[in-house]
């Protein structure tokens, strides 16, 4: 029958797991029949916040230099919100407080390979910055939010942003190769619509690659799921 260890189990149930129990109940006449009870799991939905950092960093994890600012003149471009009064600011430097995180430190932050940031091609990536959050996605739902990358760093050296949307590869967003030396994207909107619900982990940031000289900034505001 079901027992108080089973409801515990069942509680417990995340995507993808199942539980199954038989229960014994017994008829008017005396006689006794097996039901069997299978229960599938499902997270627990978790609500995306601070979508445009208006409450600083709250509902995002980091490591390296990230901070929610309300402009930055870094490198002599001025970038301002996109929403609200201010946005998510990382650099492969200081420039936004904290201390530069390695390559190693970012993979493990986001659970990740070790090398996989080295994988994505554009040489040794070898420290920078990164923010993680989770939220739920139903099917046919839709993430969008804004970023840009500016980099003061030049040929050969090809710093870059990034994101890992599980249950999603890491991928690159954009990189000095696409923006020339010295360039940006200007504020550009991603997006990405789930064909399963779920909750997903999302993990943006900037690596510095070949080199550790030259800096490289990457912005992201209005964070919303449509």
């Amino acid at each position: 029958g079901l027992t108080l260890s089973t409801v515990i189990i069942i509680a417990a149930l995340g995507t993808g797991d199942t539980e199954t129990d038989t229960l014994t109940v017994a008829s008017l006449d005396g006689t006794t029949h097996d039901i069997v009870v299978s229960v599938a799991g499902a997270d627990e939905p978790v609500e995306l916040v601070n979508g445009s950092f208006e409450d600083g960093l709250t509902g995002f994890q980091t490591a390296g230099s990230a901070a929610a600012v309300t402009i930055s003149t870094l490198g002599g471009l001025t970038v301002n919100p996109t929403d609200g009064a201010q946005f998510l600011a990382l650099s492969t430097d200081t420039d936004f407080g904290g201390t530069i995180a390695t390559d190693a430190e970012i993979e493990t932050l986001l659970g990740i390979s070790a090398g996989a940031l080295d994988g994505l091609g554009n040489g040794d990536a070898i420290e920078g910055s990164v923010a993680q959050t989770t939220f739920y996605l139903a099917a046919g739902s839709t993430l969008t939010f804004d970023y840009l990358f500016d980099t003061q760093d030049a040929a050969p050296s090809n710093d870059f942003a990034f994101l890992k949307l599980s249950p999603s590869s890491i991928e690159e967003i954009a990189d000095v190769e696409l923006v020339g030396d010295g360039g940006d994207t200007g504020w550009l909107t991603y997006s990405f619509t789930a064909t399963d619900a779920g909750n997903y982990d999302l993990g943006i940031g900037v690596v510095d690659s070949g080199s550790s000289f030259g800096t490289s900034l990457f912005y992201i505001d209005w964070m919303a799921i449509v």
